[in-house]
């Protein structure tokens, strides 16, 4: 059903990764990317299977490659994530190799990683969160330790983050365009209508275009105009609360209609 909403709706590429994991609720890794922007090159799902290091990931990592013409970065690999909460230390520390694995194996450094981090609160200090491998020098949080990413009025924790590898990748993001998107806020939804669609909120970032224009964020169940206007294609809900994280991409908004790419992650039955 999802796939055939997002191609009728939004002429969108479409790619799922079934059930990856070894918890007992079965997840699915789902993307979905405007096609007239953005096309996939390759999808994979990690082999978690390092020896000495078995199965370190609860949900191995869905990682996709894109084409971006129209961005400063063209050749892009996103790997969506969410850990598993009481292992979120080990986990994001594992993210290292397979940040480096992919460097390995297709000779990019063009990488970014987004996700439920589950990084903050008592899954994660600030004093251990200093210790793993993707807090070195070489990454970049785009997501600040104080924006909250909850639905959730009993905490302002920051689980959801966006983390991109190397200089190159870092000079092409818009400068202070990582955010989290309160949905509840820009559509004046009550405490239990905004958790009966997730208890996350959406974190999202700007890429560069190559012509230095910045991009707009968009909703992931509305096609914005230039004017602001919302334009509903059908309202979706997203059971056992979803983590959706969004990768905007944009053309020149004097045209008619701005086009949006978004990544949907661990979105498990979206629209009913």
């Amino acid at each position: 059903m999802v796939e055939n909403f997002l191609v009728q709706f939004v002429s969108a590429e479409v790619s799922f990764s079934l059930f990856a994991g070894r918890l007992a609720a079965s997840f699915i890794f789902h993307s979905a990317v405007l096609a007239t922007l953005v096309s996939i090159i390759f999808t994979f799902l990690y082999e978690d299977n390092q020896a000495g290091d078995e199965d370190a990931f609860a949900r191995e990592p869905f990682i996709l490659r894109f084409d971006c013409p129209t961005t400063v970065v063209q050749d892009l690999v996103l790997i969506p994530v969410h850990t598993k909460p009481e292992d979120t230390l080990k986990e994001l520390d594992e993210l290292h190799d397979v940040v480096e694995d992919i460097r390995k194996k297709w000779k990019n450094d063009n990488i970014m990683i987004l996700g439920d981090f589950n990084a903050d609160g008592r899954y994660l200090s600030k004093k251990k969160k200093e210790k793993i491998r993707i807090c070195s020098p070489s990454y970049d949080w785009l997501i600040d330790d104080d924006v909250d990413t909850t639905a959730s009025n009993n905490n302002d924790n920051t689980y959801d983050r966006i983390v991109v590898y190397g200089e190159t990748m870092s000079n092409a993001i818009v400068p202070n365009s990582a955010k989290s998107f309160n949905f509840q806020q820009e559509f004046k939804l009550t405490d239990e209508e905004a958790l009966s669609i997730s208890d996350h909120y959406p974190v999202e970032v700007e890429l560069k275009t190559r012509a230095g224009r910045q991009k707009r964020m968009a909703v992931p169940d509305g096609t914005e105009t230039t004017s602001g206007e919302v334009q509903s294609q059908k309202k979706g809900r997203c059971e056992h609360h979803s983590r959706c994280h969004l990768v905007k991409v944009t053309e020149d908004k004097t045209q008619k209609n701005m086009k949006e790419i978004f990544l949907a992650i661990n979105i498990k039955n979206i629209l009913q």
